[in-house]
């Protein structure tokens, strides 16, 4: 290819030099999700319209060939729950003052039983879980740590459909969590929101991740952004759980 680029041309010269020019923003890690010039915080790896030639010549850094997601695959992170089924890398489990549970197929009860989570049906059969709680514990959509600081601060948010059974005997708190040997846990209250939403059907609920991260959340090694947590008896169904962009309907609570 040399020979063919540089055949009767001058010395140092290039007589088909490339012109090639990326047509997109190329992301600078696996987390980088959306990225498109006129971002307020545009940092892809490549720019739009980058390219190499011989007439304009640049050094490329050591490119990392680290998967980042600490031993999960390269699915897409934003999809935690679709249909009522976690999505890879995510993992579905609860946890209550005897441990933790994983739950491999989306359904089953924490280790004392404090909640319970069945399939049900929404828009087609079992693409709903319902979680009911009798007592304190977590219900988590979780996986290895994983850095979504970007996410974060690019103001997304964690997006669900659900609909509330019977109304919160105690508080309820959606949080971002970590490593149970490495905490770094970060709750927003969303008692008076589920209170409020008690018997009237399917909602959407858009609760920034920044939020968590404000409370005390470290985005940067996150092991679970959607943690559900009730103190006492409750019921909720979910069919969907999601990241996605702000609109500008996502707040810190219901």
């Amino acid at each position: 290819m040399e020979r063919a680029l540089r055949k009767h041309a001058g010395a140092g010269q290039a007589a088909h030099d490339f012109k090639g020019r990326l047509s997109f923003s190329w992301p600078n890690s696996s987390y980088q999700t959306g990225v498109n010039k006129g971002d307020v915080e545009y940092a892809p790896l490549f720019a739009y319209d980058y390219g190499l030639s011989y007439s304009q010549p640049r050094r490329v850094a050591m490119l990392s060939e680290s998967e980042e997601l600490a031993g999960a695959t390269k699915s897409d992170i934003t999809s935690m729950m679709m249909a009522g089924v976690a999505q890879s890398p995510w993992v579905m489990g609860a946890t209550d003052a005897r441990g933790y549970r994983a739950l491999g197929d989306s359904r089953g009860k924490s280790l004392a039983e404090t909640l319970n989570i069945i399939a049900t049906d929404r828009a087609a059969q079992e693409d709903v879980r319902q979680l009911t709680w009798s007592g304190p514990a977590d219900f988590m959509i979780s996986t290895n740590p994983v850095d979504i600081s970007r996410q974060a601060n690019g103001d997304m948010a964690v997006q669900f459909d659900y609909r509330v059974e019977s109304a919160p005997q105690g508080t309820v708190m959606l949080g971002g969590t970590c490593k149970a040997d490495e905490p770094c846990d970060g709750f927003v209250d969303m008692t008076d929101g589920m209170k409020a939403a008690a018997g009237k059907g399917w909602k959407t609920a858009n609760i920034k991740l920044s939020c968590m991260g404000e409370a005390g959340a470290d985005m940067s090694r996150i092991t679970s952004p959607f943690t559900l947590r009730s103190a006492g008896a409750f019921s909720v169904s979910l069919s969907k759980i999601t990241i996605v962009e702000n609109t500008g309907e996502a707040g810190c609570s219901l």
